[in-house]
């Protein structure tokens, strides 16, 4: 993950972010935003990867149509595990380096991830209309170490098999990459998106199509990000994405911020029917 690289005038720090996201759990102030950038996640204390030698805020560019590349199809994920490998407490921090190191998170945590039911399918798409984002779903788990995986592609976005399935009752986490070498990634755009905007997961197999609204968008200084309501339960299916934000610290500190999007699952008739997961 070298230093920076230079396209077209501008200046991107290489994916510090994307390949180390750290949330402290330490609860902090929120408030909303209208700009973002993205990334995955570990559960545990913060990891340092790669290498930079600036301390600059990175552009953010004008969204334009075309801008974002739309992945081929693949087949849908396997069936996710239903056993969290444990739970968060606050004073604990996450991160998502992208090469796989991390700590195992402790037995003892303040709550509990909510265990999906075994019977819906894991997620194999998400769609952000208004963004023009259609990502391969990737389901991530824990490495050797403990750490939450990342998407092994730049263009897929990472959902966290431990914890909630989209459409069941809790907060389903999902993460993308914010930029590479090469420039943007999948979620370097989700900072534009607005309370109201659908965001679109397809199941695999019979399970079809969940649609979520955004609520709302929040930013957080990276160490006050509060976990309990990233991760946390809840009586209703929640989704959400998250990124990094504000100013490119450098290797150890990455990205000033976190931003995250909280968004609502909208009930059809025929799911009303059905009787709640989760």
């Amino acid at each position: 993950m070298a230093g920076w690289v230079i396209a077209s005038g501008r200046t991107l720090g290489i994916l510090t972010c994307s390949a180390l996201l750290l949330i402290s759990a330490t609860l902090g102030q929120t408030g909303r935003v209208s700009s973002a950038k993205s990334v995955p996640f570990i559960v545990e204390d913060a990891v340092n990867v790669g290498s930079a030698q600036s301390n600059v805020t990175r552009p953010a560019p004008a969204k334009a149509a075309g801008d974002e590349h739309v992945p081929s199809p693949a087949a849908p994920s396997s069936a996710p595990e239903t056993s969290p490998p444990g739970n968060l407490t606050t004073g604990q921090s996450l991160s998502i380096p992208q090469g796989g190191s991390g700590i195992v998170p402790p037995e003892d945590h303040g709550f509990q991830f909510q265990k999906a039911t075994p019977v819906r399918m894991a997620p194999v798409r998400l769609q952000i209309p208004t963004l023009h984002v259609d990502a391969r779903v990737e389901s991530v788990g824990v490495t050797e170490t403990g750490e939450m995986e990342t998407p092994s592609d730049f263009w897929d976005v990472g959902w966290y098999r431990h914890g909630t399935r989209p459409g069941d009752n809790g907060r389903a986490v999902i993460a993308g990459h914010l930029d590479s070498q090469d420039g943007a990634a999948i979620f370097y755009f989700i900072r534009d998106l607005e309370p109201g905007d659908e965001i679109r997961i397809l199941l695999g197999g019979p399970d079809g199509e969940r649609v979520f609204t955004v609520r709302e968008t929040a930013q957080y200084p990276a160490a006050e990000a509060p976990v309990e309501h990233i991760f946390g339960p809840s009586d209703h299916p929640e989704l959400v994405l998250i990124t990094c934000d504000g100013d490119f610290e450098g290797a150890d500190a990455g990205y000033s911020d976190r931003f995250v999007v909280y968004a609502d699952m909208v009930v059809t008739q025929e799911q009303a029917n059905v009787e709640p997961s989760g």
